[in-house]
């Protein structure tokens, strides 16, 4: 039993759940909002479900999808306030990852030399947006 699809509103009379790579097509933050306030208030909820996602990505040993995910977080906030979201929030999504030894950990590299099928830590850091 794999993950389930992640809802994903693109806007406030089309709730739906897609996968992950539609999410990257239609982020919730390029939806119509009626308050365009609300984009910075889900912010946080946001951080949130990506968190806990990666958290059940790595329980269940999937490092492949943890990374990916991980590394497109940026796409799946696409078009929200993120200047609205508090400091825990900011730091969740930039901190930790500007040296080599903060980007291994994060990313559970052994080494730059890690590949799984041309993913390696060249791609994870261009694909986040890290390099």
């Amino acid at each position: 039993a794999g993950l389930r699809p992640w809802p994903t509103p693109s806007d406030a009379n089309d709730v739906c759940f897609r996968s992950h790579y539609d999410c990257l097509h239609r982020p919730v933050g390029l939806g119509n909002f009626a308050v365009a306030a609300d984009r910075g208030r889900l912010v946080p909820v946001l951080v949130r479900m990506l968190q806990h996602r990666m958290e059940t990505l790595l329980a269940a040993g999937d490092l492949f999808m943890y990374r990916w995910t991980r590394a497109m977080r940026p796409y799946f906030l696409k078009g929200l306030d993120l200047g609205a979201s508090d400091e825990a929030v900011r730091r969740h999504l930039f901190a930790g990852e500007a040296t080599w030894a903060e980007f291994k950990e994060a990313y559970r590299f052994e080494s730059p030399l890690d590949d799984f099928k041309g993913y390696n830590p060249l791609r994870y850091a261009v694909m986040s947006n890290n390099v």
